[in-house]
């Protein structure tokens, strides 16, 4: 299925055509279960209870309350490098709960092999010719913010998904380009 979308942000606008297993953004398409359902089932398959999951994942009860309660948290709020704990704790894989919010981020490293995220990041900007200050304005940042996830990958950790998902988009990139670890 081949999707055409436009992503409009602050002086910036891409037009794109791409395959659905290739996306850097929402699909739109209905949902069937969301991640949040998708984790409380987990979680209770596995006879742990949701102060289990949150002490094993270093957060607090009301923190994680909010992941199961809220359908976009765990996109929108909660930090990758959380997300990943959540994953292990509960033996879920990444790709699924991310599958479930119709965000395809199968890892695939084919494009740009041997590429830090971070440089990926830095080298892709400059080759579209934006500064830090362009992109941080876009999605919602500052200059510095910018420069560190340019420059250290385990920046790129402490972020939201979510905003993971717009800085691909910004640049063009696949998703799983900026998720996935090499």
């Amino acid at each position: 299925m081949v999707i055409t979308r436009v992503v409009a942000y602050t002086g910036f606008t891409a037009d794109a055509n791409i395959d659905s297993d290739t996306s850097y953004a929402r699909t739109g398409s209905p949902m069937n279960t969301r991640a949040n359902a998708i984790i409380v089932r987990k979680r209770k398959s596995l006879g742990l209870s949701d102060e289990d999951v949150a002490t094993r994942c270093n957060l607090s009860i009301y923190e994680y309350g909010d992941i199961e309660s809220h359908a976009d948290e765990l996109i929108t709020n909660i930090s990758l490098a959380t997300v990943r704990r959540i994953c292990t704790t509960l033996q879920l894989q990444l790709s699924d709960l991310l599958a479930a919010e119709n965000i395809s981020a199968v890892p695939d490293n084919t494009h740009h092999p041997g590429r830090s995220r971070s440089d990926l990041l830095r080298h892709t900007r400059l080759a579209l010719g934006k500064t830090m200050g362009e992109i941080a304005e876009a999605i919602g940042f500052d200059a510095a913010a910018i420069e560190k996830g340019e420059i250290e990958d385990s920046y790129l950790e402490t972020l939201p998904i979510q905003v993971l998902i717009d800085w691909a988009a910004l640049l063009r990139l696949r998703v799983s380009s900026v998720l996935n670890p090499i």
